[in-house]
């Protein structure tokens, strides 16, 4: 079946070769035995009898007109397909012939469809049903996205509407996107507010601006991911020219692959839009950043993202012939792990130097070939002595050669290397067998502090500023009880040795900031102090380089925090393992130190609060809180508490939840962290946000829907 408005005529492509055009997917044949009596070829169309036969068992009736079949096929109703019982035995005690996956492949993504799969036709499926099995599911998962994206879309148009600074278009669609309609649909569907900004985003997009692409999707012809593709490629251009490109690129992307559909889009916007490709590269590299996501098993992800092709490309040519020359120097491991070996070495400014491969020419000798013959270059020799060459230089990398179309598409084709495995996914041509006995990866070292910029620190007094790490770890670890896992800062959850190397870097550094949480058992914050280790056991904020100069240092670590129980002060559990050493040992004095006085003003408030209810014993009567107020409220708030949001509490407004001019105090039980962009959704007509019991909240959003956000938990 095709869908409405989209031809299915192949010339309506994009103009690409027959060698990037995939074929039609291929018939599936099957035996005899596995094709039911309904159809002698399951690969081909069916005749009109067997269409016949196909809507009387489904109780439809049909006509004699091969046109209406397919329409009769898609008006079934909804209560006779999820009567319909595939397995079950016909009147002569047979079992019905006909497959449902014959049924679903003649019903359009839908009710219909679904009922058929809910069937469970897997149970008695043929070898022959399952990629259709397969094919229907997919199918009926794109018409549910895309119902999902739609009223998501329509979420947006109903706030658009009601907010008089934003509007709606003459065709409904919100003259921009507002961001109280991504928060509500982050509160439901429990995302993040990007990830729900761009999720809306995405649904305005396939409803108004790429209609074929929204129903190609709500068809099942492609999936979310392909039609991903198409929107990240046109969001940039007009309405008119998105038009244009989803007309030439939808008819065929349901068989293609995503790289040949993302290389199909990009072919289409060039070829409609050429002039405005360079300025639309100007506006994207203007959202060049560099992001760094969690990875399994403690790992990391580190990326750059819209950054400009060429000096890209070039970059990674450079690491590529620095890998090479490190490999060929007899270092370890494959290309792609010493290319990140060289990538990290790089930006942490730790990378040693690469020595020269055991069977190279002698330093200082010439080329082999000499130097080059000829008359210099017309504009004359550079000023200046002529740059050292070195082995990474003379290292170039193998370019395929030009109009060698079968060339990969990625940096892959700079390397000779084995490709990934598609189970491990290493990349090594080694045994499993031998694979524990490889020497772990050597990495370049961790700095223990930072360049400082020039100029006296934010604040005065000639400090420091403080690092960039913000490390958290559970004082049975730090005692040595335990190997609980710390928590890094914008990575999670790393591993008790990591957290120790993190903690020996933060001793090195006297601006690095400590402090202790006490929780209550179930891991709730109740106090929280700073803490003080000795000061012989830190660096000097001042480093003397080797020319005899003073450089102005940073430590990496920007803050440690200690959780401890309050229910183990005074116990054994509470002294360190003896074992430790010795710069622990001060650090975990210091920490009990502040446990103590945080205790005795959780037993204070204890006594002065009302029941039920806060007696205001740490109020104030100012509108901006104190930092005592500050640090208490980011430490038992942990993170901006709107639900979804990930945002550190001690980057968040601290925010009244009784606004201060109607009478609400300047007290924990009514101040809570919520970033700026939630702070602000807080005070939009129609929203409520209220705080029953000191740390826990309850958001209501304009339609009547409450969600209620508990105080998160730390590690203990």
């Amino acid at each position: 079946m095709t869908d409405a408005g989209i031809s299915p005529d192949p010339a309506a492509d994009d103009g690409a070769d027959e060698s990037s055009r995939s074929a039609p997917w291929p018939d599936r044949g099957a035996d005899e035995s596995s094709r039911s009596a309904l159809g002698a070829d399951h690969g081909a169309a069916l005749s009109d009898e067997d269409l016949l036969a196909l809507l009387d068992s489904l109780g439809v009736a049909g006509t004699h007109d091969p046109e209406e079949h397919q329409e009769a096929i898609a008006d079934a109703e909804w209560e006779a397909l999820q009567a319909y019982d595939f397995g079950a035995d016909d009147e002569d005690g047979e079992g019905r012939a006909v497959s449902p996956v014959l049924v679903g492949e003649h019903l359009p993504a839908g009710p219909g469809l679904a009922a058929v799969l809910a069937q469970d036709p897997l149970a008695g499926a043929s070898d022959w049903d399952l990629p259709g099995l397969a094919a229907g599911y997919r199918r009926l998962a794109a018409w549910a996205q895309a119902r999902e994206l739609s009223a998501c879309a329509e979420i947006a148009a109903r706030r658009a509407a009601a907010n008089p600074k934003i509007g709606t278009c003459e065709d409904g669609r919100p003259a921009s996107l507002p961001p109280e309609a991504a928060a509500e649909v982050g509160l439901e569907l429990s995302m993040t507010q990007p990830g729900a900004s761009a999720w809306t985003a995405l649904a305005c997009q396939l409803r108004w601006a790429l209609p074929l692409t929204g129903d190609a999707l709500a068809a099942g012809t492609i999936d979310l991911g392909r039609a991903r593709i198409i929107a990240d490629a046109t969001v940039f251009l007009t309405r008119d020219h998105a038009s244009q490109v989803e007309a030439r690129v939808v008819p065929a992307a349901g068989r293609q692959t995503t790289g040949q559909l993302r290389a199909a889009v990009r072919r289409a916007v060039l070829a409609i839009d050429p002039d405005g490709a360079e300025q639309r590269q100007r506006d994207t590299e203007r959202s060049a950043k560099l992001a760094l996501y969690p990875g399994e098993e403690g790992t990391a992800t580190l990326t750059g993202s819209c950054l400009p092709g060429l000096e890209a490309a070039a970059a990674m040519a450079r690491i590529t012939a620095m890998a090479r020359a490190l490999k060929s120097s007899g270092a370890h491991g494959g290309i792609d792990l010493l290319r990140a070996n060289i990538f990290l070495g790089l930006l942490l400014g730790t990378l040693p130097l690469i020595p020269p491969p055991a069977d190279g020419p002698p330093e200082g000798s010439a080329p082999a070939d000499g130097p080059p013959e000829g008359p210099p270059p017309a504009n004359g020799p550079p000023e200046g002595p002529p740059p050292a060459r070195t082995a990474v230089d003379d290292a170039a990398p193998d370019y395929p050669p030009p109009g060698d179309d079968d060339a990969p598409r990625d940096c892959d084709h700079l390397l000779d290397d084995t490709p990934p495995d598609p189970v491990t996914g290493r990349a090594d041509d080694i045994d499993d067998d031998d694979w524990p006995q490889l020497p772990p990866p050597e990495w370049p070292p961790l700095p223990s502090h930072l360049p400082e910029p020039p100029g006296p620190a934010p604040g005065g007094g000639g400090l420091a500023r403080t690092g960039l790490l913000d490390v958290l770890i559970p004082w049975t670890a730090l005692a040595g009880h335990s190997r609980e896992p710390a928590i890094l800062g914008r990575i999670g959850p790393i591993s008790s040795w990591q957290g120790r190397r993190l903690l020996a870097l933060a001793t090195r550094s006297p601006a690095t900031q400590w402090r202790v949480i006490i929780t209550s058992d179930d891991g709730r914050a109740l106090a929280v102090c700073r803490a003080f280790p000795p000061r012989h056991a830190r660096t000097s904020p001042v480093r003397v380089d080797a020319a005899g100069a003073s450089e102005q240092v940073t430590g990496v670590i920007g803050r440690v925090t200690i959780t401890i129980r309050a229910s183990i002060l005074g116990t054994p559990e509470a002294a360190p393992d003896p074992a430790c050493p010795l710069t622990v040992q001060q650090i975990a004095a210091a920490v009990l130190s502040a446990a103590a006085r945080a205790a005795s003003h959780i037993q204070d408030y204890a006594r002065q609060s009302a029941a039920g209810g806060c007696a205001h014993a740490m109020a104030s009567e100012s509108y901006r809180p104190p930092p005592r107020i500050r640090e208490h409220v980011a430490a038992r708030d942990c993170s901006c508490r709107f639900g979804p949001c990930g945002q550190p509490a001690w980057r968040t407004d601290l925010d009244h939840t009784v606004p201060w001019h109607k009478g609400g105090a300047t007290c924990p039980c009514n101040l809570g962290g919520c970033c700026r962009t939630h702070h602000k959704i807080k005070q939009l007509r129609g929203w409520k946000l209220e705080q029953p019991q000191p740390g826990i909240f309850r958001w209501t959003t304009p339609a009547g829907h409450s969600y209620l956000v508990q105080p998160d938990p730390y590690p203990v």
